[in-house]
């Protein structure tokens, strides 16, 4: 799956694993579910609002990326020329 989907890839932010889950489904892989387990670290300066807010920016300019709208338009296969 990696050496299909990476080459795709351009996101090296907070979304990079939405990115592969994304790829992945549209190339026709199927995914499945593994349960992890969560440990917070006492001390961490990991701020859940922050990377929150910066997780958010990142999906939204993946969705652009991938938008139907953009690939018609970048692609030049608009009705309206």
């Amino acid at each position: 799956v990696i050496k299909a989907i990476l080459p795709k890839m351009t996101m090296k932010d907070w979304a990079f694993d939405v990115e592969i889950i994304y790829l992945s489904k549209k190339s026709g892989f199927k995914l499945r579910e593994i349960p992890t387990t969560w440990n917070d670290q006492t001390g961490s300066k990991f701020n859940m609002i922050s990377a929150g807010s910066k997780m958010l920016a990142s999906i939204v300019k993946l969705r652009i990326k991938h938008s139907r709208l953009r690939a018609r338009y970048s692609t030049g296969n608009n009705k309206n020329k």
